[in-house]
């Protein structure tokens, strides 16, 4: 640089890499009320956002609320199984903060609302709700097996929320393989093998003109181990790794607005 010119220096140049837009599950979340943008608690995601609210906008999809300082919420932990109810996994990625703006604001549009609250694990394998636990159809869900046996290292507890004219309020607190029993769910258990081979993330894709369900998986064991608890509908796997190797899968990479109903 010539004398006559402005120097400057640096010591960082920080950068808020957007590869993992791939996983459009995390950015925000879809609830029985409609579309609610998250917000990430890694400082270097938040653009991720800012630019799904620009596109959600471009695409006419209406937005009707955002997760403000200090919520924290990512997608991959909110799990909607009915018009009656939906889950949020609360603990490395998602906090109750978030989950108490989803109540006081009325995003949500259930009667009851469960916050699945990782007491002591907090590990990166099981960051979301969704790497632990997911539903194949409104009767049987895939789990992780000691998660569902209420194992007290990786103990979820279920807080159910009831919403009253007053706003939701606190109804019970139990383990959460607990109250998948007391929901009369079927649960197909995965090991820890299974759930870091992305056993247990896979998507649900509705009901075919029969009414049978069909479900998408990336993990070969899976069509065997749920036709051997009952399920009948199609099962379509695929191989997926190069989605997997930036540690993710199919729930992570697909984002659901609405249902259809036939």
């Amino acid at each position: 640089m010539d004398d006559t010119s402005t120097s400057f220096s640096y010591d960082k140049l920080s950068i808020a890499p957007l590869a993992n837009l791939t996983f459009t599950r995390d950015q925000q979340i879809t609830t029985a009320k409609g579309l609610v943008i998250g917000r990430f608690g890694a400082p270097q995601r938040r653009t991720e956002n800012r630019l799904m609210e620009h596109v959600w906008n471009q695409l006419g999809v209406p937005i009707i609320g955002t997760i403000d300082p200090p919520g924290c919420l990512e997608g991959g932990d909110f799990i909607p199984l009915s018009a009656d109810v939906c889950l949020l996994g609360v603990g490395l990625r998602t906090n109750v903060e978030a989950a108490q703006q989803l109540m006081q604001k009325d995003l949500l549009g259930t009667r009851r609302f469960v916050i699945v609250e990782d007491l002591y694990d907090r590990d990166q394998q099981r960051m979301h709700l969704d790497t632990y636990f997911n539903v194949v159809n409104e009767h049987l869900c895939v789990c992780l097996d000691k998660v569902m046996e209420d194992d007290h290292n990786f103990a979820r507890i279920a807080h159910e929320y009831v919403r009253t004219e007053k706003g939701y309020v606190l109804e019970t607190s139990m383990p959460f393989g607990e109250w998948l029993k007391r929901e009369k769910f079927t649960v197909v258990p995965a090991t820890h093998k299974q759930q870091e081979g992305y056993f247990i993330n896979l998507l649900h894709l509705g009901k075919d003109d029969n009414g049978k369900d069909r479900v998408f998986t990336i993990n070969p064991e899976v069509e065997r181990a749920i036709k051997e608890h009952g399920f009948d509908g199609k099962v379509f796997n695929i191989d997926f790794s190069p989605i997997t190797t930036m540690y993710g899968g199919a729930h992570c990479a697909s984002q659901v607005l609405r249902q259809a109903h036939k």
